[in-house]
């Protein structure tokens, strides 16, 4: 029966770099805000806010964060099957290649994989399995962690992980990384299809055709949730006038992006931060 093991938030410095040989636990990891490098089994990936890796069991991986705007990422170890006999894991064994501060927690237990290789992907398109990992991240960081919880929320997490497992083939490929890496970078500005295609070398059909086999959906589609996603963070942890939060994201008609932000949540700009301030409180 899986349990989860460990689960935290951990904002990076702008200069610090960790790695770790090898991480025993499957793992999701995903980036909450800033920007960084992540290399996991020697293939790195770029990681903005919304993105996460589903990394096997026994993983290397290092963090590098962006030297301007640091990562904030977050993490839920899993142990896919652990014995029913033994007590609630109190961590996860982390063997040291290179550390720059932090310490490391014990866990013993084997496990076998949930899954083979890394997986990237987007919250975008899994909103369920992005509310329930950060539901167990909330849960780890109130302290009190009884060990059937622990059972039960990783049989939920699994369940999730398996519509990830399912939709990915394979990897994404280097192409589609260095394409959705820049769209985070130039969120704000105007894009355009063959501008995407001479950006990695290729022709506008060969973008459209990445973006329909890996993401199920158009380059400019993905391009609207990423912006969408933005906004929204954006109003809610920070004071930005909605104007301004439309401009960072690409959108310079406040009108316009009211109209638009309206019809992808249901509510206007002002209403979405007011509920959602209500919910942080």
């Amino acid at each position: 029966m899986p349990t989860i093991a460990m689960a935290n938030a951990y904002q990076f410095t702008a200069k610090q770099r960790t790695r770790f040989q090898r991480v025993e636990s499957v793992m999701l990891l995903w980036c909450k805000a800033g920007a960084g490098q992540v290399t996991a089994n020697g293939q790195a990936y770029v990681l903005h806010p919304g993105q996460f890796l589903l990394l096997p069991w026994n993983h290397a991986i290092a963090y590098y964060p962006d030297a301007t705007s640091p990562f904030l990422v977050a993490g839920v170890h899993l142990i896919p099957d652990y014995p029913p006999g033994l007590p609630p894991p109190s961590g996860v064994t982390h063997v040291i290649q290179e550390r720059e501060g932090g310490a490391t927690s014990p866990c013993g237990a084997g496990s076998p994989p949930l899954c083979t290789s890394v997986i990237p992907g987007a919250f975008t398109r899994f909103r369920a399995l992005e509310h329930c990992a950060e539901y167990i991240v909330a849960w780890a960081q109130r302290g009190r962690r009884p060990a059937w919880m622990a059972r039960h929320l990783a049989e939920v997490l699994v369940e999730e992980l398996h519509l990830v497992i399912g939709a990915s083939d394979h990897a994404f490929p280097p192409q589609l990384h260095t394409l959705l890496s820049y769209l985070h970078d130039h969120l704000a500005e105007r894009i355009s299809l063959p501008e995407l295609a001479t950006h990695i070398g290729c022709n506008p059909s060969t973008v459209t055709r990445l973006f329909a086999r890996y993401l199920q959906r158009t380059p400019m589609q993905w391009l609207l949730d990423a912006r969408m996603d933005r906004a929204a963070h954006l109003l809610v942890t920070t004071a930005l006038p909605v104007g301004e939060i439309g401009r960072q994201v690409g959108i310079d008609d406040p009108y316009y992006f009211s109209k638009r932000f309206r019809q992808y949540y249901g509510v206007a700009p002002t209403v979405y931060r007011r509920q959602s301030s209500l919910l942080v409180r």
